[in-house]
């Protein structure tokens, strides 16, 4: 670097970094050259090796999956507790508030949609009642 590079280096160091906080440009430039690591990349082939290790700790987590299928855990479906229409629909707006309460807002508005569409699957499945069934008693229209 010559002269008048490392002057205007070091009076834009000096003048970002304040000058209880300054440093010489070359300290600056080289001084994350030998920051310590936890691993050693050393080698020429250490792209290679790190994605070896990678690809093994995934091999072990599959592994560790396919024990779980084997001892029966997840072989039982989930046993719906939702009853009615309106229970779903609570659940799901529940899950709504949970997502925007962390901050979760592209979520949020997925699960949104999602009741939506629920909702105009319901609305589709029921029927327009008559104006008779409407003032008759549900238990005397189940019975005609």
């Amino acid at each position: 670097m010559e002269a008048d590079e490392c002057m205007a280096l070091q009076s834009l160091i000096d003048k970002t970094m304040g000058p209880e906080h300054s440093c010489s440009a070359d300290e600056y430039l080289h001084g994350d050259d030998d920051l310590p690591v936890c691993v050693d990349l050393g080698g020429d082939n250490w792209e290679a090796n790190f994605l070896a290790q990678l690809n093994q700790s995934s091999t072990t987590e599959d592994a560790e999956d396919e024990e779980d299928v084997e001892e029966g855990e997840l072989d039982e479906e989930p046993i719906s507790t939702l009853n009615s229409f309106s229970e779903a629909m609570k659940a799901l707006d529940s899950v709504k508030l949970f997502l925007e309460s962390k901050n979760c807002i592209e979520e949020a508005i997925t699960v949104g949609s999602a009741m939506d569409t629920v909702a105009s699957a319901h609305l589709h499945c029921t029927r327009q009642t008559t104006l008779h069934e409407y003032f008759t008693p549900a238990s005397a229209s189940t019975s005609e």
